[in-house]
């Protein structure tokens, strides 16, 4: 078997070895060594939200863990941002206009977001170490 090396932010994978911060672990035959490189680490996008149905503001799949940072660029609406199932009545968190909010997200999680003004929009800034699926 060849040698081969990725560093992939704290893996190293060294044939069927993987290095990481926890120590030494075999990788057995029968898995496949899959590896997935976030080329861009940092992205940003204004969104659009609607008052009728919640808005996806981040990454559907599975991720390492993402920061978001969400800022509410609307002058008068509310933010409202929370689960699949968000509304102004039913949130985890009331974005007031011009603020900001940051929120580090586990591996299978999503944020969503609903306005109480039709087309107002919210600034999203992710980062991410890693991507997968």
């Amino acid at each position: 078997m060849v040698d081969i090396v990725r560093h992939i932010m704290h893996y190293v994978v060294r044939g069927r070895f993987v290095y990481s911060i926890f120590g030494l672990t075999r990788i057995p035959p029968k898995f496949k060594i899959k590896i997935m490189y976030n080329i861009s680490m940092t992205q940003h996008s204004l969104t659009t939200l609607s008052n009728a149905s919640a808005t996806l503001l981040t990454p559907n799949g599975i991720h390492s863990g993402l920061d978001v940072t969400i800022q509410n660029t609307h002058a008068t609406a509310i933010v409202y941002l929370g689960a699949v199932g968000v509304t102004s009545s039913n949130y985890g968190y009331r974005l007031s206009p011009g603020a900001a909010w940051s929120i580090e997200l586990s591996g299978r999680d999503s944020l969503y977001a609903i306005s109480n003004t039709n087309g107002s929009t919210v600034a999203v800034l992710t980062t991410s170490l890693e991507l997968g699926n």
